[in-house]
């Protein structure tokens, strides 16, 4: 785990974090649940779609840069 922290230090964001550990094939612990009960297992990072490459998965309102009223999130008051 110390290495997680080390890197993210170096890298600066979560995203090339993870990226990092998928393309190297780190394997990393993960809790499953087994038959009613928590496993530590080992596995690869799997790199989530890319926004901009999956319309379905994406495409909704949740995912979306715009707010409710039609202008961008930084428009907020606030919003730097």
């Amino acid at each position: 785990m110390a290495m997680v922290f080390s890197l993210f230090d170096a890298l600066g964001s979560i995203r090339q974090t993870h990226r990092w550990f998928h393309d190297e094939r780190v394997e990393l612990p993960v809790n499953k649940a087994v038959r009613g009960r928590f496993e530590l297992r080992w596995q690869a990072a799997a790199m989530p779609p890319h926004p901009e490459g999956d319309e379905k998965t994406w495409g909704g309102p949740a995912f979306s840069h715009k707010t409710a009223g039609g202008g961008r999130d930084n428009d907020l008051p606030g919003a730097r």
